[in-house]
């Protein structure tokens, strides 16, 4: 038989609960509310770090767009009085590949960058100067800058694009023995020095995540054999350490012969313009030329265009000598800055 509680005991209970509720109470939150106030801070100091990247990110984007939006021929004299926008008269380049060239040849057969890319995320870019490799990497650094990959590549994918000149990187770090350290550590300053202030981590992150387009330009423009053999190990040494991320190198075809890069890369080189492709260009060129001169996509603009475009068409198909040098797309540039101001 259970044994009664007493009655003075029976009137008191819930005042006493009451007291054991407030005391553990009490306890609980001695030993709690430093525990609570760590990750509260934790949770604050991450979300203002979100913050600070997503700022950084979009800045990053829109300097990278700044740089890279006009066509850039390097070395040239002669420039246009206007801007002339890569994408507005990009025209997609050929690639080939040297292990199938007579095969693919004798087909006929030619993949556009865009396939390349999605059978490849390692890649290495062969080329003749003037064959269109540095031009190349600003086109796919706006396309990946500017969330327009599948629109413009056929590559359902979004990631950061990270574009160094090869020679910029030899030039900056002493050395090349730990690209876990030294590659995030070379974009962070020199994005700093350029005023944008990124997080500490921000590049290292998102290498680890697998987010990024290493797009790295002029393996050949190394000046010696042991250097661009010494840089090729560490792009190697690179891909080991971020293995997630997408790869494009370019060089030139002797050079990277000199010093080939064995990380899982594919080689494809870069054809000539076929006729076609240069008469596109021809058009592209001029009705940005046009558009941009009158401040106005209008019919007007479009006729003057149609016109130079049809001028220098026939200039090019008229002269064997200028029809050969046309298919390299540095010098078809030339022929169309020195057609219109010359």
């Amino acid at each position: 038989t259970p044994t009664p509680v007493p009655w003075y005991l029976a009137e008191k209970a819930p005042y006493l609960i009451v007291l054991l509720v407030g005391v553990l109470g009490f306890v609980l939150s001695l030993l709690l509310t430093p525990l609570l106030k760590a990750w509260g801070l934790a949770l604050l100091r991450a979300v203002a770090g979100i913050g600070k990247g997503g700022r950084f990110r979009v800045a990053y984007r829109d300097a990278l767009v700044e740089e890279h939006r006009n066509l850039n021929i390097r070395g040239l004299k002669t420039r246009t009085p206007v801007a002339v926008e890569l994408e507005k008269v990009y025209i997609s380049l050929r690639a080939e590949s040297p292990e199938r060239l007579l095969e693919e040849r004798a087909a006929g057969r030619s993949y556009s960058i865009g396939e390349v890319l999605a059978r490849h995320e390692r890649l290495a870019i062969t080329g003749a100067p003037g064959s269109g490799k540095t031009t190349l990497l600003a086109y796919l650094t706006l396309a990946f800058a500017r969330d327009r990959a599948l629109d413009r590549l056929g590559l359902p994918e979004k990631r950061l694009p990270l574009l160094v000149p090869l020679r910029r990187l030899t030039a900056a770090l002493p050395s090349a023995a730990h690209p876990a350290l030294t590659f995030p550590a070379f974009l962070t300053a020199y994005y700093d020095s350029l005023g944008l202030h990124p997080p500490p981590t921000f590049f290292e992150d998102r290498l680890r995540a697998g987010q990024c387009a290493v797009l790295l330009d002029g393996l050949d423009e190394v000046a010696s054999e042991p250097e661009r053999r010494a840089l090729a190990e560490w792009v190697d040494r690179l891909v080991t350490v971020y293995p997630r991320n997408r790869f494009v190198v370019t060089s030139r075809p002797a050079g990277y012969e000199s010093a080939p890069l064995q990380n899982g890369f594919t080689v494809y080189s870069v054809r000539d313009f076929e006729p076609a492709q240069v008469e596109q260009f021809a058009r592209n060129w001029c009705l940005a030329v046009e558009i941009a001169a009158q401040g106005a996509d209008n019919p007007t603009a479009r006729r003057k265009a149609a016109s130079d475009a049809g001028d220098m068409i026939a200039a090019i198909r008229k002269s064997d000598a200028i029809r050969r040098l046309a298919v390299n797309p540095l010098l078809l540039s030339i022929i169309a800055l020195v057609h219109r101001y010359r």
